[in-house]
């Protein structure tokens, strides 16, 4: 399994006041109630700050298709190509 990992520190302005979820795979996502839907659906949750560890994304059957173990936070994006294969990064650039 590939991890892609190009972390930013939690900008303080939040751009946006939200943390995007971008997922580039052929199936849905989920991540709470939120579906995400497959090749390039975006999800915006709107949140200030930083989010704890463990942010988890499943299928449609349930199964963990990713598990972010590092912080994530206001004015990042999260992409998601496939099982444990993503980027996150700053939504500035």
């Amino acid at each position: 399994m590939l991890l892609t990992l190009g972390l930013t520190a939690c900008v303080p302005e939040d751009i946006g006041g939200s943390f995007q979820i971008v997922n580039a795979t052929d199936r849905p996502l989920y991540f709470s109630t939120a579906r995400i839907p497959s090749d390039g659906g975006r999800y915006d949750h709107g949140m200030s700050g930083c989010g704890r560890p463990g942010l988890k994304l499943y299928d449609e059957d349930g199964q963990v298709v990713v598990h972010v173990d590092e912080k994530w936070c206001a004015g990042q994006v999260l992409t998601v190509r496939g099982p444990d294969e993503y980027t996150l990064e700053s939504a500035s650039g």
